[in-house]
């Protein structure tokens, strides 16, 4: 699962913009599967290489188990490319059930499983891969081309496809890093207990940084679909100003979940959450504002990626310093800083462009 994530490359966000430009279906499919197929084959060698070379990996699991679960990566990859389309189209309602569905059909058929059979990893896992193939065909369903073309994927869409999603895709796999790096360090220099705080409130976190996204799916169709010269201001001031209640009664109500989820022994947790407040906030922000330059078709700025390399190094540069004298709560601050700043230099790039923009009309 982890290695779909990291292996996606933005395949979602660049079939809705070249959707959105007119390529036809049949094409951006037929590049989606061979490209996932390819990347599958890349992560699976990346797999059997890091069982083979470094055991404890997969400690417990064996050769049938990792086989099923690495057959499963390619149609993980083509539904996240696949349900791009969709967006692209505008089909916002029919893409969200497809994503429902994506997520149900693996609880759907493990519990069919348990019914008739016993249960063991192998099983599991076989019924991923059975409920990944199947959402692969709704949505390839729901698309109007359940055909998959296998001939020789056009070079150039496929180029234009993994463009089109590739640095977005590589802003968001940074900006996830700067946090889950925070772990590595704490765990490093201040032991397992308050990595396990700290995981806590990263918990939180991870469900709150969501809610941007899916609150930009209801636009996204919208701006994909408005000249490349102008840049819409409206969701992102719309996503500024509705994120900001969302992240302050979350600080207040996180705090009383935690102790009642976690008992008072994780009072810590609850301090790291309010100092990771800001950077969410900052992050929300950031996420809109690089969905919209994404689904603009004009390219991704690099200065929106060089913000998140800066940031992501300036994180690392704090936390190393300052973990070994300080307490834990640093790496939450550090966090927020960098994310702080991170939200400057996109504020800085939005407020650049728009008076580009302005000027030009």
């Amino acid at each position: 699962m982890v290695l779909a994530q990291f292996g996606s490359l933005g395949l979602t966000n660049g079939n809705a913009v070249l959707t959105a430009a007119g390529t036809k279906r049949t094409v951006l499919v037929s590049a989606s599967a061979w490209i996932s197929f390819a990347v599958a084959a890349l992560l699976a060698t990346v797999g059997v290489g890091a069982a083979i070379g470094v055991p404890d990996v997969v400690q417990g699991v064996g050769p049938v188990e990792l086989g099923l679960a690495l057959a499963t990566l390619p149609f993980m990859l083509l539904n996240l490319g696949l349900q791009g389309i969709l967006l692209g189209e505008g089909r916002t309602i029919t893409f969200n059930v497809v994503t429902l569905a994506t997520a149900a059909l693996p609880l759907v058929v493990l519990l069919a499983a348990i019914a008739v059979a016993s249960i063991d990893p192998a099983v599991v896992l076989a019924t991923g891969l059975l409920a990944h193939i199947a959402a692969t065909l709704l949505c390839l369903v729901a698309i109007g081309t359940i055909r998959v073309p296998l001939s020789r994927p056009d070079a150039a869409t496929a180029r234009r496809l993994l463009g089109a999603g590739a640095r977005l895709y590589a802003a968001t796999l940074l900006a996830f890093l700067l946090i889950r790096i925070d772990v590595l360090l704490i765990n490093a220099y201040k032991g397992p207990t308050q990595v396990g705080y700290y995981a806590v409130a990263v918990s939180f976190v991870d469900v709150l940084v969501m809610l941007p996204s899916v609150m930009w799916l209801g636009l996204f169709a919208r701006v994909l679909r408005t000249s490349a010269n102008e840049l819409p201001m409206a969701p992102i001031l719309a996503g500024a100003l509705g994120f900001l209640p969302i992240c302050a009664l979350a600080a207040i109500a996180v705090l009383w979940v935690i102790e009642l989820l976690y008992g008072p022994s994780f009072a810590p947790s609850r301090t790291l959450f309010l100092a990771l407040v800001p950077g969410v906030y900052a992050l929300g922000v950031t996420t809109v504002i690089s969905q919209v330059y994404a689904a603009r078709g004009r390219g991704f700025p690099v200065a929106l990626l060089a913000a998140w390399v800066g940031a992501l190094t300036l994180n690392i540069a704090m936390n190393i310093t300052l973990l070994p004298h300080h307490g834990t709560v640093v790496a939450s601050i550090a966090s927020s800083v960098c994310y702080a700043l991170a939200l400057c230099v996109h504020v800085g790039v939005v407020w650049r462009d728009h008076r580009a923009a302005a000027l030009a009309g």
